[in-house]
């Protein structure tokens, strides 16, 4: 066995047919080809899922059962494989108690540092907010104040028993309810607005009290507690229960007045080390600014935990971030912003012979910026790693080691290699679309842009680094809102969706991406569909559904059985009785022109846009998806099995038939090969000349050359950052000294 590649042989996972090929290892291999044509499965669902396998066996039985399942992949032989990172743009779970400080173990390391060094002798735990001994007494550690609105909260034209608590939990002969009728304070039949303030103030901010029943018949002991203040409790729960989101709907949130969103007890803020800086100033620096003033701490302690802060913050700088402060909340980061801080982390590790798997390293980065990921893979390389990239820019193509180009299409016309071999290899390949546009260069920038019709005007952003800002964007054109990394891209687009609020955004996020949704139920083409069937048969359309009557009724519509292997994992098998076609036999016995429903179901768009061609309200709803690029989905893909760029796409396709409308798009170009690009191109200019507006935010010098219309932000990211740096025609950005980006865009 040759112990310097990743032998696959016979690999079938989703759409790969049949593939065979030996991946090298200690190298940068960047994959490439269109969206759906195979990079992630390859990757994702077969090196790394197999990796993970393989590592969870070598463990025991019984700490096995302490991991998640993991079934086996297909494909007849695999060899070669070393331990996997993945530094994906998933983001990171909803709670503000996690920081990129906590995340990344450097707040540890401060907290040690304040705990040895500082001018008051305190524990390491005194300093964390996540506990009681450091926590503030008032936010608990949330650093956020928690305002009720009462008129959200209560109906005061209502007394208690016509139902004034409009929250759910105190509703009309709930338990909640029969507590504050039971413990006999109030006039059940007053109207709230009549309540005195100690009646009010009863109701909502009453501390826990032990209320005993002592009533003929009733022998019971229960607690009562305000409304407000069982709330507050709730939403401060570190468990995150749904019933504290739902709470959140009564509240607005502001800073904390007690910390001032400082998280920690006074006692804690009070501690300073170097004679100036508390822990809060600390957290609240740019990295940047946190690592400078470290270098000038000197001591005994300081000498040896700063250089450790130190180095980890230099990660954090090294991949593009250091405008970000480690008390900045972790889900508050954007996808490109969370993948970089975990890339920081991985940067920590000392390990070697591991693969690294990168999914669009680039995302979120201006091209200015894109050094900087190139030189940490090649650092990575270097220490003996192999690092596998998911990639569509340019530059890092042009920087890999090897590529392997996948497709030649997408979905049931991808899955296969086109070509594996060295970049100045691939120029000469004739069979691969990458190496096309390689060759062909950039998109040119549009020199005769359309004429605005009206604008929308933002007036005094002052929000994050933004401060005092007045915007006007242009109407009925294309607009590009670019920047360097933190420059005030999202916080502009924050406010602007805020004054739009009809706005369509399209962005990549999930939209029940369950088994059982598919394309065409989303875009309602199946309801159509059914009805064509329940038409020509006489049958009711609900028979033609495998989610209601027409449901398999072994499998209940899924298609597959899933056998329970404990620790292996799950096993999926085709259900014995309809052989995966999801329906009752009676439903697959009946056809309409030699096709029965789950024949049309495994169609592609661009067979059923032919098999219904006389069918105008379907094939009308079919194209809009060829119109956008899912052409080569299948009807009945479940939508879990979709890329972002897919899913954002399908997004589209149901909202292009829109007219006057605003379309906001939010890094549109993540996860889209460059041939998806310029089918994404066509669409936004089709939006706009159906009488539009498009508004994007990207870093893609392919989209930004197409605009009608600049916004460049800048000239830094963080503090040096929140400014306009030029806003005007596209073409005209050339001679604008000051934007990275027009000088990007004239090296093309």
């Amino acid at each position: 066995m040759n112990k310097d590649v990743i032998h696959i042989v016979g690999a079938c996972q989703n759409n790969l047919k049949n593939i065979s090929i030996d991946i090298p290892k200690h190298k940068w291999v960047t994959f490439t080809g269109v969206s759906g044509s195979g990079k992630s499965t390859l990757v994702f669902d077969l090196i790394y899922a197999r990796a993970e396998k393989e590592f969870l066996e070598s463990l025991s039985a019984y700490a096995r059962r302490s991991f998640p399942k993991v079934g086996d992949v297909d494909v007849q032989e695999m060899d070669g494989l070393s331990p996997c990172i993945v530094i994906d743009q998933s983001s990171f779970p909803n709670t503000p108690r996690s920081t990129v400080g906590t995340y990344t173990d450097i707040y540890t390391y401060l907290r040690l540092l304040f705990s040895r060094a500082g001018d008051q002798v305190l524990s390491s735990a005194d300093f964390s907010f996540n506990n009681a001994q450091g926590a503030c007494p008032v936010c608990h550690g949330l650093g956020e104040a928690l305002t009720p609105e009462i008129d959200k909260l209560l109906d005061r034209s209502l007394s208690l028993n016509e139902g004034a608590i409009k929250h759910k939990t105190w509703k009309v002969n709930s338990r909640y309810w029969n507590i504050i009728r039971a413990i006999g304070y109030f006039d059940m039949d007053k109207k709230v607005a009549n309540f005195t303030n100690e009646e009010m103030d009863m109701l909502l901010n009453s501390e826990p009290f032990v209320y005993q029943n002592n009533e003929p018949g009733h022998v019971q002991s229960f607690s009562y507690e305000g409304i407000v203040s069982r709330m507050k409790k709730r939403k401060s729960d570190s468990r995150g229960l749904s019933a504290a989101e739902y709470d959140s709907q009564f509240f607005t949130k502001g800073v904390c007045p007690e910390c001032g969103g400082a998280r920690l007890n006074k006692r804690v803020l009070s501690v300073k080390i170097g004679g100036k800086y508390t822990i809060t100033d600390c957290v609240n620096m740019e990295v940047k600014e946190l690592y400078e003033m470290l270098s000038t701490l000197h001591g005994s302690v300081e000498d040896v935990l700063c250089p450790v802060i130190m180095k980890a913050l230099k990660n954090l700088i090294n991949v593009g971030i250091g405008y970000i402060s480690l008390n900045r909340s972790a889900f508050t980061l954007s996808g490109g912003e969370a993948q970089k801080v975990k890339l920081a982390k991985a940067l920590g590790c000392s390990l070697r012979d591991m693969i690294y798997i990168l999914d669009e390293p680039t995302s979120g980065l201006h091209a200015r910026d894109i050094y900087k990921i190139r030189n940490i893979i090649r650092n990575l390389v270097d220490k003996g790693n192999t690092v596998l990239v998911i990639e569509h820019n340019r530059e890092m193509i042009n920087s890999s080691d090897v590529v392997i180009d996948m497709g030649p299409g997408a979905g049931k016309n991808g899955g296969e290699i086109l070509f594996n071999g060295s970049r100045d290899e691939l120029e000469i390949c004739a069979v691969s679309l990458t190496a096309g546009y390689l060759k062909k260069g950039g998109t040119p920038v549009k020199m005769i842009p359309r004429k605005a019709k009206g604008s929308i005007t933002l007036k005094d952003i002052n929000s994050h680094n933004v401060h005092h800002l007045d915007l006007s964007i242009p109407k009925g054109i294309f607009t590009c809102i670019t920047g360097v990394s933190g420059a005030g891209k999202s916080t502009v687009l924050e406010v602007l969706v805020k004054a739009v609020p009809k706005a369509i955004v399209v962005d990549q996020d999930e939209i029940g991406t369950t088994n059982r949704g598919n394309a065409v139920t989303y875009t309602k083409a199946f309801d159509e569909i059914r009805q064509y069937f329940s038409d020509a048969t006489g049958y009711d359309a609900s028979d033609f559904s495998f989610n209601s009557k027409g449901s398999c009724p072994v499998c209940n519509g899924a298609g597959y059985t899933v056998t329970d292997m404990h620790f292996i994992g799950d096993i999926k098998t085709p259900c014995e009785i309809c052989g995966g076609k999801r329906y009752r036999q009676e439903i697959l016995n009946l056809k309409v022109r030699e096709k029965n429903i789950s024949d049309v179901l495994d169609m592609t768009v661009a067979e059923a846009m032919d098999y219904f061609r006389r069918q105008p309200k379907i094939y009308n709803k079919l194209e809009i998806l060829e119109v956008v690029g899912l052409a080569y989905l299948t009807l009945g893909q479940p939508l879990s099995t979709l890329s972002g760029g897919e899913l954002q796409r399908l997004k589209l396709a149901d909202r292009l038939k829109n007219r006057g409308q605003v379309y906001i798009f939010d890094e549109p170009t993540h996860g889209l090969h460059f041939k998806d690009t310029e089918r994404l191109i066509g669409v936004m200019n089709r939006l706009v000349d159906n009488g539009n507006t498009v508004i994007v935010v990207e870093h893609n010098l392919d989209v930004i050359a197409q605009a009608d219309w600049i916004i460049d932000m800048g000239p830094e990211g963080g503090k040096e950052g929140g400014k306009i740096i030029y806003e005007g025609p596209t073409d005209k950005i050339l001679t604008c000294e000051e934007s990275y980006t027009g000088q990007f865009l004239q090296k093309r």
